[in-house]
Parts: structure tokens; C-alpha cells; sequence
């Protein structure tokens, strides 16, 4: 189970579910920690598919494009690979699997997600009759592929609305960093209206 963090609230469901599914079915799981290290992630792929310990590997990729050749390698070797969570190709707006050959793909669409959010916060700034509507965008991770991907589409939902934003942070998938963000964001722009992320 290549990780993208073991200590991220967000991972630790998808983790438990995987571990109860394991035991289960009598299997046992092996958990890589990347630590939100997309090099130190590819790495980790290529020791599960070189040891001829694993008979499975399961990805939730920190850059998807990143692990294409590696998941490659492992599905050539006979492995079972199952991509969750992340895009694992570089089309962030299907859900369809973009590596030949997987066991499985679970995903999220971030065009979606950006769509989505951009809709809400229009219709929030609407209901409360807020022209200008000033808003804090919170990323996880400003370059990612999954942010950029998330806010092109988030701009496009917003598009000849009021929304403007008024103050960007980051919460590197952290809910501490992430508070850290809004506060500083709220400190900078005493009237922002709302935060979204």
C-alpha cells in the first residue's frame, strides 16, 4: 500500500478500510509512507515491484504522471496494481483508467471537484447578495497537477460571476497548516467573505 501520507487524517480511512478488507481475506498489507515525496513514492513503487515480496500493489499517487512507467514496471512483472484516489495519467478530467493493464481504479475527477466548488461558491455569494464576493481559495498544493486541475476548472465555474479572490494559502494536505493558511488569509483580508478549498 504506497501511501502519499500515513499521518494525513484524509488517508487513514482509505487505509483502515484496506486493512480490514486485507485481513478479511486473509492477506496481509505492507504500508509505504511517502510522506507527500513524490520521488521518494516512485521509489518505493519500484522496491514493492523488485523485492518478489508483494503479489499486489496498491497506489494512491502524489503526482500521478510521476508513476506511470513505475506501475508499468510492476503490472510487466506480474504484479496486480490498483490506483486509488489520485488521477494516475495526466487527464484530470476522467475517472477512466490511463494505464493499460490496471487491476483496478478508484478515483476521484478534479475538474469536477473544481466545477463543483466554483458552483457552490457562486451560489453562496448570490444568497447573501455579495457584489463584490471576496474570497480566500485554499490549495493543498499550489503546482500540483490535482490543484491545477481543480482551480482552471474552478475559474470557469466562477466565470462572470462576482466571486473575486482576494487571498490564495496552501494546506499541504494538513489540517494544521491548512488553518494556519485561512488565518493568515483572514488577517490580510478582514472582509473576505468566505474561504473555499
Amino acid at each position: 500500500y504506497l501511501s502519499f501520507a500515513v499521518a494525513n487524517s484524509y488517508d487513514a480511512p482509505m487505509l483502515a478500510a484496506a486493512q480490514t478488507v486485507a485481513k478479511t481475506n486473509n492477506s496481509t498489507i505492507k504500508v509505504f509512507d511517502a510522506n507527500n515525496d513524490p520521488k521518494k513514492q516512485f521509489a518505493q513503487l519500484q522496491t514493492a515491484t523488485s523485492s518478489g515480496d508483494y503479489d499486489a500493489i496498491i497506489v494512491q499517487p502524489i503526482f500521478g504522471t510521476g508513476l506511470i512507467t513505475g506501475v508499468q514496471d510492476a503490472i510487466a512483472a506480474g504484479k496486480k496494481v490498483v490506483n486509488m484516489d489520485q488521477i494516475l495519467g495526466k487527464d484530470m478530467s476522467t475517472d477512466q483508467p490511463q494505464v493499460d493493464g490496471l487491476s483496478g481504479n478508484v478515483v476521484f475527477v478534479p475538474t469536477e471537484i473544481g466545477t463543483k466548488l466554483g458552483k457552490l461558491v457562486t451560489q453562496a455569494c448570490q444568497e447573501q447578495s455579495l457584489d463584490p464576493c471576496k474570497v480566500g481559495y485554499l490549495f493543498d498544493i499550489k503546482a500540483s497537477a490535482l490543484d491545477v486541475a481543480i482551480k482552471k476548472s474552478f475559474d470557469e465555474a466562477i466565470a462572470g460571476s462576482p466571486v473575486k479572490i482576494v487571498a490564495q494559502g496552501e494546506s499541504f494536505f494538513t489540517p494544521a497548516l491548512g488553518l494556519k493558511a485561512a488565518q493568515n488569509m483572514l488577517q490580510a483580508h478582514s472582509d473576505m467573505n468566505l474561504i473555499v478549498g
